[in-house]
Formats: C-alpha cells, structure tokens, sequence
C-alpha cells in the first residue's frame, strides 16, 4: 500500500470540512471523509496534500499552509500523515469529486458527536478521535 495524507481543513471561521464518500467509492461508501489521498510516487508529502486537496474540493492552497497535526505508521507499514490547513474565506465553494457526493462543514464539537467512521477506517477514526480529544 502506498504512503497517505488526509487534511483538516478549517475555514475562517474554524468550522471543518466533512466530505461525504459517493456509492463509486471504492470504500466505505456513504461514509464521512476528510481530504486526501495516496502520495504517488515522486511527490513530497505536502505536493501529495495540495494535489489532493484540489482534486476532490476545487480549493487551491500552497503548501507553505500547511501544519503537520501528526504522522504514525499501521501494522502493514504504511506511513500515514494529517495536516490541517486554515482557509482565509468562509466556506468556501466546494466542487467534489467522483469520490464524494456531498460536503458539510461542522465545528470540531459536532465531529466528535456526529462522525462515525467504520471501525476499520483508521484514518477517519485518528481524525474523530482527535477532535473528541478537544482539539
């Protein structure tokens, strides 16, 4: 499995962009998402993050916004990292991609209590967990 990224992406007035995985997703369809995606080969970890960011949203960012939240490895060591990035507008336009069908923006309060990935979605799991942490 390749190395993977995932975004935080706060707008201005702190509120989170929640993407909605589409039915063509190839895994848990239906289930809530954050940006990202595989870092192919070639690409640093934040050319990964911004290629990713405007492929599945439209919105464009430099990788100089970026803030590294963390990075851990799973059992089959695959390294993963989550950044999260401070957006100057208030929600912005969104235009996802196949992967997803909807989008919504939450406070980090509402994640916690709403959000609840499949059990096997470590990724998304990481992200609730750290908002249920009281980010």
């Amino acid at each position: 499995m390749k190395d993977a990224v995932k975004l935080i992406v706060y707008d201005a007035s702190g509120d989170i962009l929640v993407l909605r995985r589409s039915h063509t997703h190839p895994y848990w369809p239906h289930d809530a998402d954050f940006p990202g995606g595989d870092i192919d080969a070639g690409e640093t970890i934040k050319q990964a993050a911004v290629r990713e960011l405007h492929e599945e949203t439209g919105l464009v960012i430099s990788h100089n916004q970026l803030d590294l939240v963390e990075s851990w490895s799973n059992h089959y060591g695959t390294q993963h990292y989550l950044y999260k990035v401070r957006l100057e507008a208030r929600r912005p336009d969104i235009q996802v991609s196949w992967e997803h069908d909807k989008h919504a923006w939450f406070s980090s309060a509402e994640i916690a209590a709403h959000i609840h990935p499949a059990p096997t979605d470590k990724f998304t799991s990481s992200i609730v967990k750290y908002f249920a942490a009281g980010e």
